[in-house]
């Protein structure tokens, strides 16, 4: 499993696929993107950057979902889903 840092520093990579509002050629307004590795990311956008409020969802199924800040995550909760219950891992 990779470090979570990882996936939450592939939301600042160009999406593979994007659903939403656009500016100038990049995201920003409310939107989706969805990594070939399998990260999706809805919530805001400003500049090609996650701002405001959002929800990324990795692949190994853990979230970060709060108020993100130029790509990063600023204030927030993250958890993992196993089989069908969430389980809290921790706030920012």
């Amino acid at each position: 499993m990779p470090l979570v840092g990882s996936a939450v520093e592939r939301v600042l990579v160009r999406p593979d696929k994007y659903e939403g509002e656009m500016k100038d050629g990049k995201p920003h307004g409310r939107g989706v993107a969805v990594w070939a590795d399998g990260n999706r990311y809805e919530g805001d956008w400003q500049d090609g950057k996650p701002n405001g409020s959002g929800t990324l969802q990795t692949r190994y199924w853990q979230y970060f979902s709060g108020y993100w800040t130029n790509g990063c995550l600023i204030e927030g909760k993250r958890w993992v889903t196993i089989g069908t219950s969430e389980e809290a891992c921790g706030s920012y």
